[in-house]
């Protein structure tokens, strides 16, 4: 059963999937910004994602920073 707060996409009509990002330009962009945030401070940064330091780091390596 639909959630009734959701509406189904139209298969009529094309998705513009030039407006969408992926999840992990999303995850990229939000955990530089906060870095901007704490000033660099990754230990920090990863307390105010939620995520353990470690994570972080795999992450940050994983998109070449």
């Amino acid at each position: 059963m639909p959630h009734p707060d959701r509406q189904a996409v139209p298969t009529s009509e094309p998705v513009a999937t030039e407006t969408l990002e992926s999840l992990s330009e999303i995850e990229r962009r939000h955990i530089l910004k906060a870095l901007e945030v704490c000033r660099g401070q990754r230990a920090l940064a990863a307390r105010v994602l939620g995520v353990d330091r470690k994570t972080l780091y795999r992450r940050l390596r994983a998109y070449g920073y």
